[in-house]
């Protein structure tokens, strides 16, 4: 859910951050994806 709205634009980069600290189980699942993207 997360992921479309960032790669849409509705969230800024900025507040993915805010995002992450307030989802710990959306931020593990963030920083896997992004090692695979990268």
């Amino acid at each position: 859910m997360y992921e479309a709205m960032i790669l849409t634009g509705q969230i800024p980069h900025d507040g993915i951050q805010a995002i992450l600290d307030a989802n710990p189980d959306f931020a593990q699942w963030y920083k896997e994806r992004a090692k695979s993207r990268f």
